[in-house]
């Protein structure tokens, strides 16, 4: 995994060392407890049975506190939930490699040597796998734990050489289970990364129209339908723009289906420089029509933009190849305060409209809808234009046709 996703994941990386360092928590105070106690150390060294006791119960008790309230803290500061982390995990360690030092040097301990040294391998081989994500941390807690035993070793009880020796190759090996770990970890988290990658991505192709890379029908009727809920209850305007390519077929005809494919792109190129705000949306409707959707833009607004985008393609050529392609749209535009008893097709229906008008009128040019939204009462097929029998509606008439 790269630095730069680990930066990433750093949050998520607390959240798993202080979730996998839970059972640490009490591990203290019972290890402690069993040996002091159970062994009578308490009687023959109350001074110092006891007070570590009460340290160990301090500590795991602030260790606690801490696993309640990390998440706040790091959404606080995360420097300061890394150094509390850091300290809860390092202040018990510090006790503990403490009381084990004491136990191999001092005087009198020969009786709980042997079960300190079981313990403290115990502990150290939890703390490698609960840290295991983070080498620094876990090297930290090993150096802190067992390295002033092996100096006390050195210094003072050279009779003790073979279990410094021992402790060397536990040390050893130690590392080896850490390095494995830590590299598991990691693993199985970048593979987590890249699955979400997978899926987003996935995701933004179910959304984008494949040909000119902006959003699909499919996934612009979703959109409407959330911009229409929030126009609802805010009462927000929302625009519409509807537009078509005039006389498409004549250029699929003509120069063939690439140059007409290659025109299609050209003039969604177009639509993506002329509508930049991050709640404008565009999207390609079906076959050479599109649709933009502008939330909050007044309809005169909205038609001023329309003028300069119609201006702006039919202005322009596109090239295909060693043609170059040239042709206007046409756009109808319609502008409502949503209302979530009406469906939102209603708005759809009016610059759909106001569309098929500027086509009947002659083409390359926009026009806008004076029809305001019907009663919330009316039923929605009433806005619907009856058409002859056998005859299809001026809607359903172009889908790749002009």
């Amino acid at each position: 995994m790269t630095p730069e996703l680990k930066v990433q994941f750093r949050e998520r990386l607390i959240q798993d060392l202080a979730e996998r360092s839970i059972p640490g928590i009490p591990a203290y105070i019972a290890l402690w407890s069993v040996i002091a106690f159970a062994t009578g150390f308490h009687h023959s060294h109350p001074a110092v049975a006891y007070p570590a006791w009460i340290g160990f119960l301090v500590v795991s008790s602030l260790r606690l506190l801490y696993q309640l309230l990390y998440k706040n803290l790091y959404r606080f500061g995360p420097k300061l939930g890394d150094g509390l982390f850091l300290t809860s995990v390092m202040i018990p360690a510090g006790l503990w490699g403490g009381l084990f030092t004491y136990c191999i040097a001092g005087p009198e301990t020969a009786t709980i040597r042997p079960l300190m040294v079981m313990a403290t391998a115990g502990l150290c081989s939890g703390a490698m796998s609960s840290f295991a994500p983070d080498r620094k941390i876990a090297i930290s807690y090993l150096a802190v734990i067992i390295l002033p035993a092996c100096s006390s070793i050195i210094v003072f009880a050279h009779d003790l050489m073979p279990l410094f020796y021992l402790m060397l190759v536990f040390i050893g090996f130690t590392l080896l289970q850490l390095s494995r770990g830590h590299r598991e970890y990691w693993t199985a988290l970048g593979n987590e990364a890249a699955l979400a990658e997978k899926t987003r991505q996935l995701e933004d192709i179910s959304k984008i129209d494949a040909l000119t890379g902006i959003y699909n029908r499919r996934h612009f009727n979703q959109i409407l339908q959330f911009e229409w809920k929030r126009g609802s209850r805010e009462k927000r305007l929302l625009t519409l723009i509807m537009m078509d390519i005039d006389h498409f077929k004549h250029i699929n005809d003509t120069y063939g289906h690439l140059a007409g494919d290659d025109y299609l792109k050209g003039v969604a190129a177009i639509l993506k420089g002329a509508f930049k705000r991050c709640s404008d949306v565009i999207a390609r409707y079906g076959g050479e029509e599109f649709a933009v959707l502008l939330p909050g833009t007044p309809l005169e607004d909205a038609a001023a933009m329309a003028e300069n985008l119609r201006q702006a393609i039919a202005s322009q050529t596109v090239k295909s190849g060693r043609i170059r392609l040239k042709a206007t749209v046409s756009l109808g535009l319609a502008s409502v305060t949503p209302d979530f008893r009406i469906p939102p097709e209603q708005l759809v229906s009016l610059a759909d409209k106001a569309l098929y008008t500027a086509k009947n009128k002659g083409r390359n040019q926009v026009q806008c809808a004076d029809a305001p939204l019907p009663p919330a009462n009316a039923p929605f097929l009433a806005v619907v234009e009856k058409t002859p029998a056998g005859a299809l509606p001026d809607s359903k008439k172009k889908v790749v046709g002009g």
